[in-house]
Order: C-alpha cells, then structure tokens, then sequence
C-alpha cells in the first residue's frame, strides 16, 4: 500500500519545480559543469553521491545523503550558499504528525548550518559555503536528517522528499527572494495606512490631479508607447517578481510599449517565461521589430471577447501558473465580459488586474459588478498594490485566493 502523503507531496513539488523562478537546464552531458541540480533529472545520476533514492517516480533521501556539485564561474563577488529545496512528508513516523527535523548541511565535512523544521510540507533551507571549501572548484555537500520513518511496503528508512539543491549567492536564492518580498508588502501596506488617514476629499483631489496631466498618455518603453502610469507598471513589476509567472495575458496591446515592459521584467527573471499579448488588427510594428517582443511575445489578433482569441489565449497557457491583466486599450474593450472570460486562467495565489479602475467610472462598475456576482469566492481586492497612491488602477489589483 503506497503511503497517500508521498503522492501528494510529490505532486506539490513537481508543480513547485514548474513554477520555479529558474526553470531547468539540461547538460548536455552527465558531467558538464553544474552548479544547481534537479534530483528527478536522470542526467544528474552522476552528482548523487549517497542517500538517494527514486521510488514510484518520487526522490528521497536517506538519513544521510549527499550531492556533487560545481562552483559558480566566475566566482561570484558576493558570499556563496547551498539551497536545498525538499519536502518533508507529514508521515515522518507512520502516522504521528512531525513535531520537529533537524536537517544539518555540511561542505567537505564542514557544518554550514543547521535547521529545525516544525511542519511538513515544501521547504528552503539556504545555507553559507564555509570558507574552507570556497577554494574548492567541486563542492561536496552532505546533508543529514535527524528524523527518519520506515516505509509501509518495504520496511525501508526514508526521510526527505527531495525536488532541487543549488550552489549561489545569496541574492539569488529563493529564500532571499520570499523575505524581500515580505519585507515590500509591509511596506506598501504601512503606505496604505498612512495614505488612508487623509481626508476622503483631499485624497480624491490629489488623484484628480495626477489623472489630468497629459504625460501619461506619452509614455514609452524602449522608444514604444506604452500609455501607462508608470507607477502602475512599476507595481506589476514587483508582482511579477513576486509571482513568478509561466505566462503573462494582456489584453488591449495597444502599440505594444506595456507588452515590452512585461517581456523585459520576465526575461530578467529568467524562467522562459512568455507575454501573450491581445490586441485588435496586426502586431503592433514597432513593438514588433523588436528583438525583445520576437523572443518573448507571443500575439493573438482580434478583440479579447471574441470566442477564438479567448480559445487560443487559454490553450496557450495551459497546466502554467498565470497572471492576466485587462489593459485599458482597445476599441472593442468589454470589461465585463474580460472579467468573466479571462478571471478563469488566473492561478491560485497569481493576481488579475484590471486596468484603469480609477479614471474609468464604467470600468469600475463593471469589477463590483464582477465581485458582487461571485467573483469574490475566488478574488480579494489587494490594497497593498495601490502603495504608490497615483496608480490608476486602486481597486483593480484582484488577488486569487
């Protein structure tokens, strides 16, 4: 009988791997260079030193195991760590719910950190390379579980689920990135309290002003007009960080400027990740020509309600994790309609935005309509978004629960 937990959390992380800010490099041989390694790619056999095991399609690990990898070149600047990415399943000792693991990390003997983990589920542990191993260009690092449970059918002692391990700096780790994060949503919403205190008068005054200058008709990214707010882009910037995205779907492309801007953001993640721009006519020429939309945009012509272009918008980006924004553009716009089309493809935990909620009367009745009619089951409303107060789009950056 196959335990159901190590189904469920080897789905979770499977999953967790697709949507990971750095999608997979295959070598082109077993012993190419490797400073990050997948434990379910049969190419990294090789770097498996001891305590690995591959059951029913899953990897887990021994009490003890470790893996062989490469020093980054050039050596990075900053200080190098170890990011192990795992899981630790909730039947540690057949049935008893984990109340503790301890998993200590070791380079060539050399204790680099040790970690207590008090739930089960997917975890990151980061760990700094000792300076003893840093002269190393081969790194061999060991990690050790001091919590172990036997498995049902075989008898045998398993302890760790196992997805990723990589060797990089700091900045780049995944730990790294979820505590910036977490340390800009307190941030955006100390702002929200802040600007709240204001008058309700005064507030809608400040934002009337900054909705009739003219320069926000005339801005541009890369020499193409995007049309947009740059406080707003700048917001979906750091969502798209946050979110890490497989596919992007904007609507009203427009001139194309916005679909660059996002393209640009996604590729310096670099996850492969596409923008699947929407526009009414042909691609948008001067976006177009660009070597940054031909690598990165995908454009689906036609008016975003019409049944083909939502058809093959939503095939595109089937089974990856999804961000959809409903641009303010278009000639044929029908929010209503986008809404109930498109809040589909949104992903748990992604973000649909809705464009203009603030200049445009129609549009925001059409998001409460939205909400009111059962939108709200599946989306909240994200205050922390409207941080840089002048955005147009306060109210319209709906968050998937």
């Amino acid at each position: 009988m196959r335990l159901f937990h190590w189904v469920i959390l080897a789905l979770i992380l499977s999953a967790s791997l697709c949507s990971c800010r750095r999608g997979a490099r295959r070598g082109p041989a077993a012993e190419a260079p490797r400073s990050e390694l997948y434990f379910g790619d049969p190419a990294v056999r090789a770097r498996l030193v001891r305590g690995i095991e591959r059951i029913d399609d899953v990897m887990w690990s021994k009490r003890l195991f470790a893996v062989r990898l490469d020093r980054p070149e050039p050596a990075p600047r900053t200080p190098l760590y170890v990011e192990l990415d795992f899981g630790i399943p909730e039947e540690m000792r057949m049935g008893e719910l984990v109340e503790d693991v301890t998993l200590t990390a070791r380079v060539y003997g050399v204790e680099a950190c040790r970690e207590t983990f008090r739930t089960s589920g997917r975890k990151l542990m980061a760990c700094p390379v000792p300076a003893a191993a840093l002269d190393q260009p081969v790194l061999v690092i060991e990690y050790e579980s001091d919590r172990t449970f036997r498995a049902w059918e075989t008898g045998e002692e398993l302890a760790l689920v196992l997805a990723a391990v990589r060797v990089e700096p700091y900045e780049a780790t995944e730990e790294y990135h979820l505590l910036q994060a977490k340390r800009a949503r307190r941030a955006e919403e100390e702002t929200v309290r802040e600007w709240d205190k204001y008058p309700p008068a005064r507030r809608r005054r400040m934002r009337q002003i900054m909705a009739g200058l003219p320069a926000w008709s005339k801005t541009s990214y890369l020499g193409v007009r995007a049309g947009k707010n740059p406080a707003d882009l700048w917001m979906v910037q750091q969502l798209l960080y946050e979110v890490q995205p497989d596919f992007v779907v904007a609507t009203g492309a427009e001139e194309g400027g916005a679909a660059l801007f996002y393209a640009w953001t996604l590729e310096s993640l670099g996850r492969g990740a596409k923008v699947v721009a929407i526009g009414d006519g042909e691609a948008p020429r001067a976006a177009a020509d660009k070597a940054l939309w031909k690598a990165n945009v995908e454009f689906i012509s036609g008016a975003a309600v019409e049944r083909p272009v939502v058809e093959k918008a939503g095939a595109r980006v089937a089974g990856g994790r999804t961000l959809v924004i409903l641009g303010a553009g278009g000639a044929k716009r029908n929010v209503a309609a986008e809404l109930r089309l498109y809040a589909p493809l949104v992903s748990s935990g992604s973000y649909l935005i809705v464009e203009d909620t603030q200049r445009n009367s129609g549009t925001a009745a059409a998001l409460q309509a939205f909400l009111a009619g059962g939108g709200a089951r599946d989306f909240e409303p994200d205050r922390r978004r409207e941080s840089f107060l002048i955005g147009f789009h306060n109210g319209g950056w709906l968050k998937r629960k």
